[in-house]
């Protein structure tokens, strides 16, 4: 009777329901801002899988997500084209080393040599602005500036 009322072993504890665990997601690009729709995209297929079988409410998200980076990289593009020609516009307006006729102030004209050694000088200062600058500077800041932001995009495929 003992036996009945007190078994020897005692009765195995009730385990409570064990909540699943986090999935464990280690890869190293998972993380990362993107910084173009691409990018964008193909973190939400690492994410997500295929980007069809979400729902259309986030799939219509990711598209305009994705048009506001395009948006974005074709403003900053054409915002670095433009500082491009501004800085090169700048430099193409800076002296570039003439050096003014020196002439009696008694004389009414500088005589030829004079006029022959000022030229020499300025074509120098010409060379070593090309030397740095390039030749053709000035007609593309003009032909930069006078780009349309289509033809921008079209040129850079954007």
């Amino acid at each position: 009777m003992s036996q009945v009322v007190e078994p020897e072993q005692p009765p195995a504890a009730i385990a409570p329901p064990q909540t699943p665990r986090k999935r464990k997601f280690e890869h190293p690009d998972a993380f990362t801002t993107p910084k173009s729709a691409r990018d964008l995209t193909s973190l939400v297929n690492l994410l997500y899988g295929d980007v069809d079988k979400l729902d259309r409410d986030l799939r219509a998200i990711i598209s305009k997500m994705e048009r506001g980076f395009e948006r974005k990289n074709g403003l900053i593009t054409a915002l670095i084209k433009k500082v491009e020609f501004l800085e090169k516009d700048n430099a193409s307006h800076k002296a570039i080393g003439r050096k003014a006729v020196d002439y009696e102030p008694n004389e009414a004209f500088a005589t030829i040599p004079e006029i022959e050694a000022a030229r020499y000088e300025a074509a120098m200062a010409q060379a070593r602005f090309e030397d740095v600058h390039g030749p053709d500077l000035f007609k593309e800041a003009l032909e930069i500036a006078q780009m349309e932001k289509e033809k921008m995009f079209m040129e850079w495929q954007l």
